[in-house]
């Protein structure tokens, strides 16, 4: 008689981690969560400084509109650029913003000035008054240091709460025009010192209006404004 035998299944060992493992383990993941985590933070910035950079780019797009509607006719023209006679218009031919203290003053004064009077009552200021259907304000008048004074906002009506304020600064420069000279066959640069035809307008854009000038971040923009015929 052949007698059976009975396999007896073999009994699977486990393995477990071990604490070295474990610990490896858990310092790559650390090390992974606080990389990605530390992007948070440059991706917000990034997206606050792209919002911010589209609202300054507004801003300077709704001041070119006004100065060109604005100067739809001579008079409103010479009275920005001059009329190459006598009267030289309430744009500068520059604005010393580094080193002139009767400038820094005056950005000074005015950004306080305009912060306080907004946060007070938008829509009753006594030096700044808003340009119609724009989110512009211009002072009242000319100051002396720095011709007209624009400001741009968006936001609520409390200053302290404004999404976007920005401080507008203008000033004129000649443009160089260049025309064609018969008798050298050449061109021939005429600079209009006047602004009889035309007037370069530098405009720098600094935000938010409610820090110090040194501080706050600035873009430069230059477009050509012609004198209406």
């Amino acid at each position: 008689m052949k007698m059976m035998t009975m396999n007896k299944p073999m009994t699977k060992i486990k393995k477990y981690f071990n604490m070295i493992e474990i610990t490896l383990a858990t310092g790559i993941v650390a090390v992974g969560m606080t990389s990605i985590l530390s992007l948070f933070p440059v991706g917000l910035n990034v997206a606050r400084n792209s919002i911010v950079e589209g609202l300054s780019a507004s801003a300077v797009d709704q001041f070119i509109t006004y100065v060109k509607f604005h100067c739809k006719n001579k008079t409103s023209y010479e009275s920005l650029f001059g009329d190459g006679v006598g009267t030289t218009g309430s744009l500068k031919t520059t604005i010393d913003r580094k080193t002139d203290p009767a400038v820094k003053a005056a950005i000074k004064t005015n950004s306080d000035n305009f912060v306080t009077e907004f946060s007070n009552n938008h829509n009753s200021m006594p030096s700044f008054k808003r340009v119609k259907g724009l989110n512009i304000y211009n002072n009242n008048g000319v100051e002396g240091s720095l011709g007209k004074v624009f400001f741009a906002v968006q936001g609520g009506e409390n200053a302290n709460k404004l999404d976007y304020s920005a401080m507008i600064l203008a000033w004129k420069q000649p443009v160089d025009n260049y025309n064609w000279d018969v008798a050298t066959s050449a061109y021939v640069q005429d600079t209009d010192s006047n602004y009889l035809k035309s007037a370069g307008l530098c405009i720098e854009v600094s935000w938010p209006a409610i820090v110090d000038y040194a501080d706050r971040e600035k873009r430069y923009y230059y477009v050509e404004i012609k004198k209406p015929e």
